[in-house]
């Protein structure tokens, strides 16, 4: 299944985007529909398809996606996970966790008045770039709101073209549409005979992913704490890559230990294997103290342990002396050691004042930790960034040269 994380502004139509393209390809059910319209009702509203999606009633009254919402539909055989996420700056921690998941984005930005391409939208952006997603479907939306204007659009996609260059990204297409008509969406508008592209959807369903690389062969099993049976005390954990077998041998890190894997749980039952995405209790060959942010993995797994991490990381607030990362539930003091070329998000061009920037720096850590490259486990690639012990950023561990 292929997953689209949709960025953008708080108020330019992600939500109502895809409630229309649930809508369009019968992903939904009429029970569900039905009630999201007696919602709009009671808010004195006309049908909200964002509706379908929004979860807490904060969200409807307001127009805001709190969380990551996730929505799935299918189309001309191919399975699409769709993830909401905030377009608020108060919440950037909960976007960074959606589109960490994600394979392609669609950047959603309004044509109307007075909206247009906003620094939130910049923000998305360039954390979506960052963590990896290299193909944007720009989708100029609202284009009802100002007559279905060629001008309006292109005045949007030059400013939006020039940005993703300024940032590196050059994989990029652009739709106009109107989410909340549901115009060139599924099918191409006749309000807009003037574009000549596919919709949205098709476009999407044509864009061919990456498949796995030759690393996800190894098994690879972050833990995260434990688990007591009657008589037993299992360790617990989640399948990232790979296979497990009972009786496997592998490394416990980081140790360096190796260990037996004498028995599995999966879903609180015995088994023989687990299989990535899945969540085990495991006995051991040896006692594992402490196991929240240890690995166990195969012995030919592309993994490290270190006390200095190769980063790029990316501010929303000042740096105070007192920085912290959260890795995988762990906390660990660090500080900045060799710190990089600083750029802007907001501009891609190099930094001259302000809180919020991107570099690549080597962070000096408390303790040593198991880490990878983002690009091979994103699991143990990416981290929270604290000063003061308040959120400040986040980062992802660079490849190694």
């Amino acid at each position: 299944m292929d997953r689209i994380v949709v960025l953008g502004h708080k108020d330019h139509g992600k939500s109502t985007l895809i409630g229309q393209l649930l809508i369009q390809t019968n992903s939904v059910f009429e029970s569900r529909i039905a009630e999201a319209k007696r919602a709009s009702k009671r808010l004195g509203k006309k049908f909200e398809p964002a509706f379908l999606l929004d979860s807490f009633s904060e969200e409807r009254a307001y127009g805001l996606t709190l969380d990551t919402t996730r929505a799935e539909l299918k189309y001309k055989g191919a399975a699409y996970e769709f993830i909401d996420v905030p377009g608020h700056k108060e919440l950037i921690q909960n976007m960074i966790t959606g589109a960490s998941y994600a394979d392609s984005a669609i950047l959603v930005v309004s044509a109307k008045a007075g909206e247009g391409f906003k620094d939130q939208t910049r923000r998305h952006v360039f954390i979506a770039n960052m963590l990896g997603i290299d193909f944007f479907i720009v989708a100029v939306n609202k284009l009802d709101a100002v007559g279905y204007s060629e001008q309006a659009f292109n005045k949007i996609k030059g400013e939006v073209e020039a940005y993703l260059k300024a940032v590196g990204i050059n994989n990029f297409v652009f739709v106009p549409v109107s989410a909340y008509t549901g115009e060139n969406l599924v099918a191409l508008s006749k309000n807009m005979k003037w574009y000549k592209g596919k919709p949205l959807l098709e476009i999407l369903h044509g864009r061919v992913h990456k498949k796995g690389h030759g690393h996800e062969r190894q098994a690879v099993v972050l833990l995260h704490g434990t688990v007591e049976g009657e008589r037993e005390r299992f360790i617990a954990g989640r399948v990232i890559s790979g296979k497990l077998s009972s009786k496997q041998q592998l490394l416990l890190l980081p140790e360096n230990k190796k260990v037996t894997l004498l028995s599995l749980l999966v879903k609180g039952k015995k088994s023989r294997q687990a299989k990535k995405g899945e969540n085990i209790a495991a006995k051991l060959s040896v006692d594992v103290k402490e196991p929240k942010g240890k690995v166990l993995a195969s012995t030919n797994a592309d993994i490290s342990v270190g006390k200095k991490l190769p980063a790029k990381i990316l501010t929303v607030s000042g740096l105070s002396s007192k920085l912290q990362i959260n890795f995988n539930g762990v906390l660990l003091g660090c500080k900045i050691g060799k710190l990089g070329r600083k750029i802007d998000i907001l501009t891609g061009k190099p930094y001259k004042h302000g809180k919020i920037f991107a570099a690549e720096c080597e962070l000096e850590l408390s303790k040593p930790i198991v880490y990878s490259s983002f690009a091979k486990y994103p699991e143990l690639g990416r981290f929270i960034l604290l000063s003061d012990g308040n959120f400040s950023g986040f980062g992802i561990v660079n490849n190694r040269n």
